[in-house]
């Protein structure tokens, strides 16, 4: 076997368990996408989310799912209440 088999096995690993213990599920990312899905968000969100896919170097569509991810996870653990925290009046800017 050679060495840069064995290392980017190596990297696979880490990043898999990475996943696993941001996300708390070893299913969560080894998912089939087969249904796209499109809707409306703020400019400032997206730049944010843009931003945050360059620094972990992941895809935009990536970021978008495991965010998704997380909270569709939260929400079944909490149930609406963890909806309700988001949906209170915040003031304005």
């Amino acid at each position: 076997m050679s060495s840069s088999y064995i290392i980017v096995h190596i990297f696979t690993y880490i990043d898999k368990q990475i996943l696993y213990f941001v996300s708390g599920s070893p299913t969560m990312f080894s998912m089939k996408k087969d249904s796209p899905v499109a809707f409306r968000i703020s400019s400032d969100l997206k730049k944010k989310l843009r931003a945050i896919a360059t620094k972990e170097a992941r895809s935009f569509s990536q970021v978008c799912d495991i965010f998704l991810n997380l909270g569709v996870e939260e929400y079944e653990k909490e149930g609406s209440r963890y909806v309700q925290k988001f949906l209170k009046a915040k003031p304005d800017k």
